[in-house]
């Protein structure tokens, strides 16, 4: 999960796509992985924060 200021902005996964629910990759083999990367809202593509 990532958050800006508390504030959840998008998440990355990583996936079985074969074993996934909603088979949004279609028919794939087994043992693949597939990473999801999703981000809230248009405005949080380009920001970036620093770590404390």
């Amino acid at each position: 999960m990532a958050e800006i200021d508390g504030r959840a902005v998008g998440f990355v996964q990583a996936i079985d796509p074969a074993r996934e629910e909603s088979h949004y990759w279609g028919d794939v083999p087994e043992a693949l992985r597939a990473i999801d990367i999703w981000i809230e809202e248009e405005a949080d593509l380009a920001k970036v924060t620093e770590r404390e």
